[in-house]
């Protein structure tokens, strides 16, 4: 009896395959995607995006633009945003503001990233950045 049962379902295994190998033909497509797959993806894109920008371009023109990209430079250190090569328009050793990219950053984590508010987290990191250079920020 045993071995019937064996000999049974190793015999319907391969057609069982078969069938089931069968049921989604080519022309079914699947074009649902889960929350996490596509945050993944935007956040591959814009790196993608933003690397690929960065190439040939001179530098910042304005302090909002050094701020987001020392910001940057700065996810590229701490290896939470990969980058076969930091950009060249990262700032030098002797200009990164550790403690005001750190308060941006945390600032960050705090605010809704599908609208506007994060640009509040903007002046008082400039403010910081001004300070830690001696100059007034305006």
């Amino acid at each position: 009896m045993n071995k019937r049962l064996i000999l049974s379902l190793i015999l319907l295994s391969p057609m069982a395959l078969v069938v089931l190998g069968c049921s989604q033909t080519p022309e079914q497509k699947q074009y649902s995607v889960d929350k996490y797959s596509l945050i993944r993806s935007a956040v591959y894109n814009q790196r993608e995006l933003i690397n690929s920008q960065l190439q040939g371009v001179a530098k910042p023109t304005n302090a909002r633009q050094q701020l987001l990209l020392s910001n940057y430079c700065d996810l590229i250190d701490r290896r939470i945003i990969y980058s076969k090569q930091k950009p060249q328009q990262c700032p030098p050793e002797g200009q990164k503001y550790p403690a005001c990219t750190a308060g941006f950053h945390r600032c960050i984590q705090r605010c809704q990233l599908r609208i506007d508010e994060c640009k509040t987290c903007e002046a008082p990191a400039l403010r910081c950045i001004a300070t830690e250079l001696g100059a007034p920020y305006t």
